[in-house]
């Protein structure tokens, strides 16, 4: 009977988990996934796209499992990122966690690619990092705040957080050291991004401003308010998770165009170099997360169970509907042609043409 509640208890779980990040590993191998239990999976995409396409594959496919899965944090895991080919890093509540790469994709491998559950993931843990607390009243130290974006500049061996504190850090990765400290925010971070011809730091917030940031003093050297580029009723109003905020950035491969999105019920695009707005796009909802793809075109999606594929003028190419009713987490990736939805459901959907899902896990 205990056994039966818990297999209750699992699947209830399961069908309420919500993949706030997926990640293409640096050779495009394998998808990470992140989600709102602690949990991350690792999945072969050529095992997967070889028997997606082999020729007894029966239509429709079922839902592709992990090839290894653990518990890398014990709350929700808002983001996750690569430093170089050594390691992934994970951000949840409170702590920042580095992961060997090497060692998990010789677990997939020893496993030969099926599915692996590792209890004991501390094995191959090589880091935890958190923010710098701050002395309160009564001499009481801080709460640690959530990390809510993670970039890696690979030029100055910096991992850049976006955090709940309403400020960013930058750790040296040798060290682990915060070397810098980014404040000018007055409420929490959602989301980090990196110019890499400059190693600039963007960060986007609750406050309706997009702040782009000298990386060697951690003073911000523009300001900008992406809501006040569009009129009309205010989304705080008539939108679900309307308002001001900057919920998401994305820099193009090239450094010439930035995207943001948020909660003022549309998309911009900036060019970068100088800060001007190139091309707004007007949409129904919030928007939770950018990417651009192998040609530099842009994908968006957000609250409306929506993704949005926008043409380098503007135009807006395809409007996709997916499976999660809000979407938290798009990644794409260039070698094999493809992206992934991640968001309010426990499948995450893969792509490779407009139009229908490729393959689910």
């Amino acid at each position: 009977m205990q056994d039966y509640h818990q297999s209750i208890i699992s699947s209830i779980q399961t069908q309420e988990t919500t993949v706030f990040a997926t990640i293409f590993s640096p050779d495009d191998n394998f998808l990470v996934s992140c989600a709102s239990s602690g949990l991350v999976s690792i999945f072969h995409l050529p095992s997967i796209i070889s028997s997606t396409f082999a020729p007894s594959s029966s239509l429709p496919l079922p839902p592709f499992h992990p090839c290894l899965t653990f518990f890398a944090h014990e709350g929700p895991i808002y983001c996750a990122c690569f430093i170089n080919e050594d390691l992934l890093v994970t951000g949840g509540d409170q702590e920042t966690r580095g992961w060997s790469w090497s060692v998990i994709c010789h677990m997939c491998s020893e496993a030969g690619f099926k599915s692996r559950r590792e209890d004991d993931p501390t094995i191959f843990m090589k880091f935890k990092i958190c923010a710098p607390q701050t002395r309160g009243p009564r001499d009481a130290l801080t709460m640690l705040p959530e990390t809510n974006g993670l970039v890696y500049d690979a030029a100055r061996n910096t991992l850049w957080t976006a955090t709940g504190d309403k400020r960013g850090y930058g750790f040296d990765v040798h060290t682990l050291h915060c070397n810098t400290t980014l404040r000018g925010h007055t409420d929490y971070l959602h989301s980090i991004a990196l110019r890499k011809g400059t190693g600039q730091p963007l960060t986007g917030s609750e406050d309706g401003t997009l702040r782009v940031w000298d990386p060697a003093t951690g003073q911000h050297v523009s300001v900008l308010e992406p809501h006040k580029s569009f009129s009309g009723p205010s989304p705080q109003s008539d939108t679900p998770g309307g308002g001001k905020w900057v919920g998401a950035i994305s820099v193009s491969e090239n450094d010439t165009w930035m995207a943001c999105g948020g909660g003022f019920r549309g998309v911009l695009v900036y060019h970068l170099p100088t800060l001007t707005v190139s091309r707004t796009h007007r949409i129904v909802g919030a928007t939770q997360a950018l990417v651009y793809d192998h040609a530099s075109k842009l994908l968006s999606t957000g609250n409306e169970g929506v993704v949005y594929h926008w043409a380098q003028d503007g135009a807006m190419e395809h409007k996709l509907a997916v499976g999660a009713s809000s979407v938290w987490s798009l990644a794409n990736s260039s070698k094999n042609r493809m992206f992934a939805v991640g968001g309010s459901s426990p499948q995450i959907d893969m792509y490779m043409n407009w139009g229908h899902v490729a393959f689910s896990m």
